[in-house]
């Protein structure tokens, strides 16, 4: 089932993850402490044009290619939702060419958002470090910013670390919700009147928006469009919810 390769795949990319936070922050005091003056002072001038270095860093944490490898993984989903539609009675799924052309463009959409969440983290600690040094802040200042932008000062991590955490889990389950979709329009099952069900669990992480959903969870498309309630992640950024055709 998908929902094994996508449980396993957003353990794993956790676990990496915190290894990545670790590496970065050695990497990036490792990066402060080259800005110091012999007065213990920091070079403000020298931060603010390590933007290349501090991507560098970022890059030789593993933060990139554990984006890579988050993605690859999607390339396994459309199978595995073949073959459970196939085990549902489903008709037989063969996906258009056009359709795998827009799984492709998700998965590499998803991939550079990865990229974008890391660059801007860097550029935000950067910008604040050449604060700090302007303002003269010890040695001391400096590690806790980079603490706090890498593996996190607070129970909850860094932002730079949930963020990507929180892209992780959208957009591997945004890419399974997308491709059970595709799986029934590939035979046919794409008209206003079709009727689809909403799948999903209703838990305390649920929010009200799926929990309504799931209250009446067998109606046509139209009907769900009307809602605004449709696609591969209807309820938002975490949506654990898919929708899959009834088979009339």
């Amino acid at each position: 089932m998908a929902f094994d390769i996508i449980d396993s795949r957003i353990i794993t990319f956790e676990q990496s993850l915190s290894t990545v936070m670790k590496k970065l922050e050695k990497n990036l005091i490792d990066l402060v402490g080259s800005s110091a003056t012999a007065q213990q002072l920091f070079d403000a001038n020298v931060l603010l044009n390590s933007e290349a270095t501090m991507i560098t860093a970022l890059q030789d944490a593993g933060y990139f290619s554990l984006a890579e490898e988050h993605i690859s993984a999607f390339a396994n989903i459309p199978a595995a939702v073949k073959a459970s539609y196939a085990a549902e009675g489903f008709p037989l799924v063969e996906f258009t060419a056009l359709q795998k052309a827009d799984m492709t463009a998700l998965a590499q959409m998803n991939l550079e958002q990865f990229n974008n969440i890391g660059i801007s983290a860097m550029n935000e600690l950067r910008l604040g470090l050449v604060q700090n040094a302007v303002s003269a802040l010890p040695l001391s200042s400096m590690v806790d910013a980079v603490a706090a932008a890498t593996v996190g000062v607070a129970a909850n991590g860094s932002p730079l670390s949930n963020y990507a955490a929180t892209h992780a889990r959208t957009a591997i389950n945004t890419f399974n919700g997308e491709v059970n979709i595709k799986a029934a329009e590939s035979f046919g099952h794409d008209k206003p009147t079709d009727r689809w069900r909403v799948r999903g669990p209703n838990d305390a992480k649920t929010r009200d928006v799926c929990s309504r959903a799931l209250t009446e969870p067998i109606r046509t498309r139209q009907e769900w469009e009307d809602a605004g309630y449709f696609g591969g992640s209807p309820g938002g950024w975490n949506c654990r919810h898919r929708f899959r055709p009834i088979n009339d």
